[in-house]
């Protein structure tokens, strides 16, 4: 990483050892992962303990399941929790069928 970053590179793509690590174009796995110097320069890091407080029904093709999630971390300050964001990605359809039942 410290070489890309040197070379004046966006950043590294990094592929599973396991023998299926296919690249699917606009799908989200973690056969492939990209690392970019952004993601080490905030406190962060790479993952939030993150909650569900909601959702949304789904449309189209997600119609009679959930279609995305809105997301909350505990802001210890304000002894509250806070929404951060809404995930609809990296779901079969059968999880979000169950998840809805």
């Amino acid at each position: 990483m410290n070489e890309s970053i040197k070379d004046c590179c966006e950043g590294l793509m990094v592929k599973t050892l396991t023998t299926n690590a296919t690249y699917e174009p606009s799908k989200r796995s973690f056969n492939w992962l990209k690392l970019k110097k952004d993601y080490l320069e905030t406190e962060i890091g790479d993952s939030l303990d993150l909650v569900v407080v909601g959702a949304d029904y789904g449309t189209g093709k997600r119609t009679g399941t959930f279609g995305s999630f809105l997301l909350a971390c505990w802001n210890e300050d304000r002894e509250r929790l806070e929404t951060v964001c809404k995930v609809g990605t990296g779901f079969t359809d059968e999880s979000l069928q169950a998840i809805y039942e």
